[in-house]
């Protein structure tokens, strides 16, 4: 059929590169998908093709929208908290990865940087990776914790800090 235009439009709360993907997958498998062109921009997704594979592009762009939806909240917590969520602390390794350590130090360059990320995370950001959020972070002085991500992440991380 004739080539025709569609746009999407992606919220404020959706960031714009989870349409795209790890190194373009997402919006390449659309392309495959549905022999249409994708053009992402921050706020919109524009779609060429037939009538028809556009309405099926548009579809597949919605669910990865509506499975990507950011939230924000803010949790309370007490002062004294506060040096127990951000205080970077080891991270806990398996057996393997000590194993692994031990292998680097012994062929390790002398001469090379130390490897900062050895001294651990604090909670929050041990947190952050855990549940894959954007964020989670402690506001001062107002001493609440601001987590932004998918609704599901949020709600463990909430629990978690709760706990």
């Amino acid at each position: 059929g004739m080539k025709e235009c569609g746009t999407v439009h992606i919220p404020f709360n959706v960031p714009h590169h989870v349409i795209i993907g790890t190194k373009g997958e997402r919006v390449n498998h659309i392309q495959a998908e549905t022999k249409c062109i994708l053009d992402v921009s921050k706020d919109t997704v524009k779609i060429a093709g037939s009538k028809e594979n556009i309405e099926l592009a548009r579809k597949l762009v919605n669910t990865i929208i509506a499975e990507n939806v950011r939230e924000e909240v803010k949790v309370p917590y007490k002062a004294k908290m506060h040096n127990f969520l951000i205080r970077r602390r080891p991270v806990k390794k398996t057996e393997a990865e000590e194993e692994q350590e031990k292998e680097k130090e012994e062929h390790a360059d002398p001469n090379a940087k130390p490897d900062r990320r050895r001294d651990g995370l604090c909670l929050l950001e041990q947190l952050r990776l855990k549940y894959n959020c954007d964020r989670v972070q402690a506001d001062l002085p107002g001493l609440t914790v601001t987590i932004r991500g998918p609704k599901d992440a949020i709600k463990k991380c909430r629990d978690e800090l709760k706990a």
